[in-house]
């Protein structure tokens, strides 16, 4: 017993051992981490997989939206355009957005020229209270 005791205090030995000590607890702990990042990157691919297909759907879903949408403003734009009567709308400002082209059959201007107009050349000053009132 004595003889190990004695390579147990020799600073030489001990000074090995302790660099040894040292170098595996560093490999178990970069063992440790590198597994870690490895489950860290594995569940991060996943959920980006995961985010990926959910933004897929949604851009199809808005793409099929927008279709219908634009479908929709085709058929009610070649409505307007054909129609006999003057359809117009209005924005949240009382100006014109849109004029059908069948008021210059009927007043003499072309949509571009009514849009530029104010409202009051085309509309009633008590029409124009009751527009603003439905507008706000």
């Amino acid at each position: 017993m004595q003889n190990n005791e004695t390579v147990l205090t020799n600073p030489r030995d001990l000074e090995l051992l302790t660099f040894i000590s040292w170098q595996i607890a560093s490999s178990l702990e970069l063992q440790h981490a590198t597994a870690s990042l490895r489950q860290a990157y594995l569940e991060l691919e996943r959920r980006v997989e995961e985010r990926t297909h959910e933004l897929r759907e949604q851009i199809a879903v808005r793409k099929q939206v927008e279709e219908k949408l634009r479908v929709s403003e085709e058929r009610h734009r070649l409505l307007a355009d054909n129609a006999i009567d003057v359809i117009l709308t209005l924005d949240l400002d009382g100006r014109y957005s849109y004029v059908s082209p069948s008021v210059e059959r009927l007043r003499g201007y072309t949509p571009e020229e009514v849009c530029a107009q104010p409202l009051d050349l085309a509309v009633t000053a008590t029409e124009i209270d009751r527009l603003k009132a439905m507008i706000t």
